[in-house]
Order: C-alpha cells, then structure tokens, then sequence
C-alpha cells in the first residue's frame, strides 16, 4: 500500500517538529508526538500498516494520508533566499499601479467566495501571460509600486492577499514567480511573501528567514 498525501496538504520540518498547511481546511496544524513519529517513518519508507483501518487514530483524525495517487510524504521544498528587494528597492513603475490595485480587490474577493484552497488552484494552473517579457524586462519595479500602493491599501499584516496579489499580477506579465508559504514555532506564527529566484519581492530579508517554507505555488 503507498500512502501519499492529500492536493491540499504540504507541510515543513521546524526544529525537528512537523507542521502541516491543509488549505481546505484553511488551518496549520501540527501532531502529538506518537502519531508524528509514525508519519517520520512512513516519511523514510517504511511500511506500517496496509488498510486505512489500521491508521492510529491520531494520524487518521488529521487526514493527512490517502492511499494510491497524491503527494510523496515529503516537506515542501524552495529556493534559497539570498537577497530582498525592499533592501535596495528600485523605483515604482506607477504605470501598474491601477492593475495592481484590481488585482488586491480581485484576490480579496476571491478568498471570501471560494476559499484559499480553490484560490491556490487557480493559481498553480498555467496564467496565460498578457505580454511576452523582452530580455531587459525588470520585475522590480513593479514590485516597487505595488509597496507603495500596499502602504495606501492594505496593512503589511494582510502578507496573504498582498502575495497571492502580486503573484498573481506578475505572472500574468511572464514573470516566472513563486508565491511562498511558511511556518515557526514558539510561538507559532504564518507568512507569505513572493519569490524570483533567491530574492524576495515584497518583504525583507531578515523576516522572511525567520520562517520555514511549507507550501510554494
């Protein structure tokens, strides 16, 4: 029997505990340490159990496993993060300001009607690009006018609506950008920030290194 998990759960290692994102559900959630321990070792390949019926139920009550086609039973993995943008930001190109500022209201919306699940579906399907970028093509100011526009619209704690938004806006302009989950322990806390390459777009190094990525749409 091959356990894997479900589309809608990922999850990371934060010092050596393990904390999983169900976006369905729309919640974190982490393990007692028995049922964590089985899950490390169907994590190394081992085999424990044959029928649903034998998941203890403290693995079971979670729905973190689903037998057959799904997802490897492995943490979410990123890109190294080296550099922000906000440390040296460029200058906005107001330009997208307008765009930008329907694509907040539009991701807003769209998590009060259809949730962070359907949202991040859409999302992780192919966006047809409005433009074809050319060589000296620069997500960078964009990113830039879409801080500014953020320090008008929408507070920095709002990190979902502000990502999935700008994520969103720059891949439709060919921009091959990751939007990035992630997760820390004592105390528990959740971000989101959008990456190119190893430099991130909307937040500041030193906080962005505080979490562990556990989901990359």
């Amino acid at each position: 029997m091959v356990w894997t998990l479900p589309q809608s759960i990922s999850f990371c290692d934060v010092h050596g505990r393990l904390v999983f994102l169900d976006s369905a559900a729309d919640l974190y959630l982490s393990l007692p340490e028995p049922a964590e321990a089985v899950f490390r070792r169907l994590m190394a390949g081992e085999t424990i159990f044959g029928a649903a019926s034998d998941i203890p139920p403290g693995l079971a009550s979670a729905g973190l496993l689903v037998e057959g086609e799904g997802q490897p039973l492995a943490p979410c993995k990123s890109a190294d993060i080296r550099a922000s943008l906000l440390d040296q930001p460029p200058a906005p190109d107001n330009r997208h300001v307008p765009g930008l500022a329907i694509a907040l209201a539009r991701t807003a919306l769209a998590l009060r009607l259809i949730g962070l699940d359907r949202t991040l579906r859409r999302l992780s399907r192919r966006i047809p690009a409005l433009s074809t970028l050319d060589a000296n093509a620069d997500a960078g100011p964009v990113a830039a006018a879409f801080e500014r526009l953020g320090m008008l619209a929408t507070p920095h704690e709002q990190c979902l609506v502000r990502s999935l938004a700008l994520g969103r806006y720059l891949r439709r302009r060919g921009f091959a950008v990751d939007i990035v989950f992630g997760a820390r322990l004592r105390p528990f806390s959740a971000h989101a920030w959008v990456q190119l390459g190893d430099t991130v777009l909307n937040d500041q190094l030193d906080t962005v290194r505080n979490f562990t990525p556990i989901r990359v749409v």
